[in-house]
């Protein structure tokens, strides 16, 4: 299982949640985008234009007019009005001009004679003129994309002379502004392109490193925390998913921790409730004085032996011992000394099993011994020496009392092929009637099962 480590999502590039801004942060940088490039765009325009009007209006470019009118009026200042027809046709056939309109007016702005090519700009300047006070000095104003240049004529300053013409320093002016706008857009445009694009960049990269952190995390796996960088919307949501991980890796830590420690107690438990079983399965099978298996497991196992089909090389032998005067002990040195007797014959039992016999406590002083051996002499064999090892260690118990009948052991052995047993009740009753004729013989002996007949089922049953 994978261990998150929810320590290291609180240190990602030093920057936390409350270094942001998200609902400004994407607002501010976009402003300042747009201004800065309408801002180049204008200055730049400005200047373009600026410095096409200046040259322009310094150096005459393309706008001889007013010198031209001046030098007219001039040279024709002494003319009759009756001549002014003649000069206004003149003037409005010069291709240098190219007039709109040539006019002789009076102070009351009167025509005494005019050429008029212009409509518009005549009407215009007849229009314009009626809100004019001072007459006195020459005049140039816009109007329509065009100049209008007036000059006193004659040596009273009676009459004046007007010349009405296209513009062409403004014309160029508004022609070299546009172009200048342009340029200065499509130059703003491409100055303001690698800011855009790198910007756009990080946020693609910066979606592409959260999206993929992001399934990584709901895949289960341990990510590392995401480099925050500059407090922008990107920065924000990387923030805001490393404070998510941080606290979801803290929980699942704990969750973790939480489950290995439920584990550990559920083993415990186990443990504990298998060795419970294991206690209560012994203490159902096992005789408590003795140590010995009880009648119910020694029935059990030779259940399990008499499911097989007999062994003729190792046949099963049963060996049934009795307590000779176990009775008079307890009668005259208590149930106490009675219980030692029981526990020395165990032991004794016990000494002689070997990992496959079985030795179990029949009930009261009889006690059983099933063995697996090739020969029903090898039974006898073991039982005598059980039964002499057994006297032995009662002396010693007995040494210090004074007892009128030494305790001894009385032994039946029976054979489960010789015997013809067909249950593990048989077998047992076959063995306790060899037990009986040793004990109808003097006790302190070993009788074999061998020379009587076969015992039936519900005989066997009857007698236990």
């Amino acid at each position: 299982m994978i261990r998150p480590d929810a320590n290291r999502w609180h240190s990602t590039n030093g920057a936390t949640m409350t270094e942001f801004s998200p609902d400004v942060a994407l607002s501010r940088r976009i402003y300042r985008l747009i201004f800065r490039v309408l801002f180049f765009e204008f200055l730049l325009s400005l200047i373009i234009i600026a410095g096409v009007g200046l040259s322009v209006r310094a150096g005459g470019w393309f706008n001889p007019s007013l010198t031209m009118v001046q030098s007219l009026a001039a040279t024709n200042a002494t003319r009759t009005p009756r001549d002014f027809q003649q000069l206004t046709d003149q003037i409005g056939s010069m291709e240098d001009l190219r007039v709109g309109f040539v006019a002789i007016v009076d102070q009351n702005n009167r025509p005494l004679a005019m050429t008029v090519k212009d409509d518009s700009l005549w009407s215009d300047w007849q229009a314009e003129r009626a809100e004019i006070i001072d007459l006195n000095s020459m005049t140039t104003y816009w109007n329509h994309v065009a100049s209008v240049y007036e000059a006193p004529m004659g040596e009273t300053g009676a009459y004046r002379l007007v010349v009405g013409m296209p513009d062409m320093a403004m014309i160029l002016t508004l022609a070299l502004s546009a172009t200048a706008m342009l340029v200065s857009m499509v130059v703003g445009v491409l100055l303001t392109i690698p800011y855009v694009r790198s910007t756009f960049q990080r946020w693609r990269d910066g979606f592409k490193r959260l999206h993929k952190a992001m399934c990584g995390f709901g895949n289960g796996s341990d990510p590392k925390p995401l480099d925050v960088g500059a407090p922008d919307e990107i920065g924000y949501l990387m923030a805001a998913f490393n404070s998510m991980a941080g606290q979801l890796a803290s929980r699942r830590q704990a969750l973790i921790l939480a489950n290995e420690e439920l584990e550990h107690r559920v083993e415990m438990r186990t443990c504990e409730l298998r060795n419970a079983m294991a206690q209560l399965d012994e203490m159902a099978s096992t005789d408590v004085l003795t140590g010995l298996s009880n009648r119910r497991a020694l029935f059990v196992q030779l259940e399990e032996i008499f499911e097989c089909i007999p062994d003729k090389a190792l046949d099963t032998h049963c060996i049934m011992f009795d307590l000779d005067g176990f009775k008079a002990v307890n009668d005259t040195l208590g149930h106490k000394m009675g219980d030692e007797l029981l526990k020395i014959a165990a032991t004794t039992l016990r000494a002689h099993c070997r990992q496959h016999d079985i030795a179990a406590r029949l009930g009261g002083d009889e006690l059983v011994l099933v063995l697996k051996l090739p020969n029903i002499d090898r039974a006898v064999e073991i039982s005598n020496r059980i039964r002499m090892k057994f006297e032995e260690d009662v002396a010693m118990l007995l040494r210090d009392h004074d007892i009128s009948v030494q305790p001894s052991m009385s032994c039946g052995v029976a054979s489960r092929i010789e015997s013809k047993a067909k249950t593990p009740e048989e077998l047992l009753v076959c063995a306790d009637r060899a037990l009986y004729s040793a004990k109808r013989a003097g006790k302190r002996r070993t009788e074999i099962f061998g020379s009587m007949p076969p015992i039936a089922s519900s005989e066997a049953s009857a007698h236990h």
